[in-house]
C-alpha cells in the first residue's frame, strides 16, 4: 500500500473506491465537507445522491466515454490508416487524397467535435442527476 493511500485512510472521508464515481462534482474527501473559507460545498450532500443514482450516473458516463473513444479510434485508425488506401482511391478533399486527409486532419476535427459533444452531454447528465456545477 502506498504512503499516499495510507495517509488518506485515517481522515474519515468517504473516498470512492476505484471504479466508483465521485460523490459530487469530482471532489473527494474533505472537499465534500467544506467549500472555500469553511463554508459548506454547494449542491446536494453526498447522502442525497443514492448508491443506485451513483451507479446509473457512472454507467452513463462510462458508456458515453466508450462511444466517443470508439468513434475517435474508428476515424483516426480505421479511416486514416487501415482504410486509407481504399479512401485514397475514392477521391480527395482540398487536393489531398481522402485517406491522407482523415489521417492528418479529419481525425483532429472529429476529436474536437467529440470534446464539445462530451462536455455538452456531461453538463446535461449532471443537471439530470442534480450534481451540476455553478
Amino acid at each position: 500500500m502506498s504512503d499516499h493511500h495510507q495517509s488518506q485512510e485515517g481522515h474519515g472521508s468517504q473516498d470512492a473506491s476505484p471504479g466508483t464515481p465521485p460523490q459530487h462534482g469530482g471532489a473527494t474527501g474533505s472537499q465534500h465537507q467544506q467549500g472555500a473559507a469553511g463554508s459548506p460545498a454547494p449542491g446536494p450532500a453526498p447522502d442525497d445522491f443514492s448508491e443506485s443514482a451513483r451507479r446509473e450516473y457512472w454507467k452513463k458516463n462510462l458508456t458515453v466515454i466508450g462511444v466517443c473513444m470508439g468513434i475517435w479510434a474508428f476515424v483516426s485508425l480505421g479511416l486514416g490508416v487501415l482504410l486509407g488506401p481504399t479512401l485514397n482511391e475514392l477521391g480527395s478533399i482540398g487536393g489531398y487524397p481522402l485517406g491522407f486527409f482523415f489521417a492528418q486532419q479529419g481525425s483532429i476535427y472529429v476529436f474536437l467535435a467529440l470534446i464539445f459533444f462530451y462536455a455538452w452531454y456531461m453538463n446535461r447528465l449532471d443537471r439530470q442527476f442534480g450534481v451540476e456545477e455553478d
